[in-house]
């Protein structure tokens, strides 16, 4: 399906013919790192690391997501070493489970690297109004889901997309080299700002005290970090979709990719604890100035920025911008060539139309280059608080492809020593206890965590299913030799998950629109006591519409699924009636 037929020693003959090797050590290190950090590790140390967990359980949460990355690596490497080529994850899958199982990976990837990629691109919003304020905010001007879209801020996001496109088109080369730098700048960047202040003595490392924040065990505080690990890593192991052009021995996958996670680990702990070491006088621990942050604006309200700029004035916050647009950039850029790559593989499946992923005379995949150029260019328009649905479910994507890739690596075949041959069966069993653990955290709302993804990205995650769902029907349908059909765990497993993430749709939503219609019947009852119960009761009114509609979007989705599958069973009991019937003709003429 992803890859040619053909020994598992030797890269398939059209990748050879078409793409020359080209990447060198460097080059998939700067690939690997520079999709794992984007704007995420500028943002999130104050937003969400240090307020979850504070510094100790920042580290240890960090760290332990790290170990979980390196599990994870080597079973990307054992499989990368078996069969190389585009598709990663999915190749993986569909050659140790099937057609079926490569589908599913495939889909969710493209959706983890797509959502990847918008959300760097639209960091040079976040960025833009942290250091600049509203001076781009001209235009046209409206509001989605509580974000304010400007004109201006958009043309931005689309120029840094259609900059890095353009770099990938013009000559992957370029693109590899563009990526080096900026990936250089930004591990040097972070590495020099973390150690200065360490030099200077900006309250050292007594300032982590107190070690956790003080609404929760500790255990639980490092499982909230835990939980971001998938999504915080996602894209290091992106740069086995261009296995094919490495030109160097494929045995050094293992040893590239755990040099970038511990190279991406440094930058998130040194990011996560420059806030807590370059405390200024006007507060007496991290944890007051965490406190603040709701009540801040501009640079004061990014704990990260903010230290640039207690160091090295206004320099310091236009260096940290620049380390952070480096971050952005590598992202986009690593996204491109992985989404690419992977398209290339989904075209040669037939899942995707043919032309979409075919390679030029250099070995790229330029069509596929400028539709997720062209797709890109829209999103910023729809704001940042929308695209962060999608990157919610980016997290369950990359879960479920670490845990195929780990569960491939556990039933391939192995005749190596009986050490070495637990080693790795130790390795793609851990992969799979942790892809699942992942996945629990991510979903399951209260889950050890106390947190639950937002009401709309559950909304995201059904409608992505059912999607992916009629894809596959589609190519279910057209035959292809009857590669596809051969798992019912498959189907299952999308219409229980259209079932899970509508029903906990219905859920968030009913609770937060209650939640908010109880917070209004009690503000206005302590403003007026002369509220009347008809006002009330026009309130709990519209509650029960909201709650009405939702489930007549929940069961309309529930339907759409099950009528998917009741087709699909039905193609396929055709085509056994079909195979009876030329079997019987057969023996007829026989």
């Amino acid at each position: 399906m992803f890859v040619d037929k053909r020994s598992s020693a030797n890269i398939g003959e059209k990748n050879a013919s078409a793409a020359s090797a080209y990447l060198s050590p460097p080059a998939v290190i700067a690939l690997s790192f520079g999709y794992a950090v984007g704007w995420g590790a500028f943002v999130m140390p104050g937003t969400t690391f240090l307020p979850s967990a504070g510094p100790l359980g920042t580290i240890i949460g960090v760290l332990f997501g790290a170990l979980a990355m390196g599990i994870f690596a080597i079973n990307y490497h054992r499989l990368t070493i078996r069969y190389p080529g585009p598709g990663g994850a999915a190749t993986f899958a569909q050659k140790l489970f099937g057609e079926d199982h490569g589908f599913l990976v495939a889909w969710f990837l493209w959706l983890t690297y797509i959502a990847i990629l918008w959300a760097n691109a639209t960091a040079m919003i976040l960025i833009v109004r942290f250091t600049l304020g509203d001076v781009f905010q001209f235009g046209f001007h409206y509001t989605v889901a509580g974000f304010d879209v400007y004109f201006g801020e958009a043309v931005l996001s689309i120029i840094s997309i259609l900059v890095c496109g353009g770099i990938c088109l013009l000559s992957k080369k370029l693109a590899v080299i563009t990526q080096i730098i900026l990936a250089s700048v930004l591990a040097i960047g972070v590495f020099f700002f973390f150690f200065y202040a360490l030099a200077q003595h900006q309250g050292g490392l007594a300032a982590m005290a107190p070690a956790f924040t003080d609404d929760v065990n500790p255990i639980l505080q490092i499982s909230r970090i835990l939980a971001l690990m998938p999504w915080a890593f996602v894209g290091f192991e992106a740069i086995t979709h261009t296995s094919a052009e490495f030109r160097f021995p494929l045995k050094r996958t293992a040893a590239i990719l755990f040099a970038a996670i511990i190279l991406s680990t440094a930058v998130y702990l040194f990011l996560a604890l420059l806030p807590v070491i370059t405390l200024d006088a006007s507060h007496r621990s991290w944890i007051d100035h965490i406190k603040e942050l709701p009540h801040l604006t501009g640079i004061r309200s990014v704990p990260v920025f903010a230290s640039a700029e207690h160091l090295l004035g206004r320099s310091g916050v236009a260096l940290m911008s620049m380390l952070m647009i480096a971050g952005q950039l590598t992202g986009i850029i690593a996204s491109i060539v992985a989404i690419s790559r992977l398209m290339n593989a989904m075209s040669d499946a037939n899942i995707l139309p043919k032309r979409l992923g075919a390679l030029s005379a250099d070995g790229t995949p330029k069509k596929a280059i400028l539709f997720i150029v062209g797709i890109s260019c829209v999103i910023p328009f729809f704001g940042r608080t929308a695209i962060g649905w999608p990157v919610d479910v980016s997290s369950i994507g990359a879960a479920i492809a670490y845990g195929y890739t780990s569960a491939a690596a556990f039933w391939l075949p192995d005749n190596s020593a009986d050490f070495r041959h637990f080693c790795i069966k130790a390795a793609g069993l851990a992969g799979m206890a942790l892809s699942l653990f992942f996945c629990l955290l991510l979903v399951i709302p209260n889950y050890i965590t106390g947190s639950v993804m937002a009401a709309p990205s559950y909304l995201v995650l059904a409608l992505w299913c059912i999607l992916g769902f009629l894809f596959y029907r589609r190519v279910f349908k057209e035959g292809h030799k009857h590669r596809f059909g051969h798992s019912m765990v498959v189907w299952n497993s999308l219409v229980v998950t259209i079932i899970f993430a509508s029903l906990m749709w219905v859920r968030q939503t009913s609770f937060e629109n209650a939640k908010s219609t109880i917070y209004e019947c009690v503000s206005a009852i302590a403003g007026n006591a002369a509220v009347e119960t008809e006002q009330i009761s026009e309130k709990l009114s519209s509650l029960n519409v909201s709650m009405l509609c939702n489930a007549v979007v929940e069961m309309t989705l529930i339907l759409i699924s099950l009528g998917i599958l009741y087709s699909l069973i039905s193609i396929l009991r055709k085509r056994e009636l079909k195979l009876v019937s030329e079997k019987a003709k057969m023996e007829e003429m026989n």
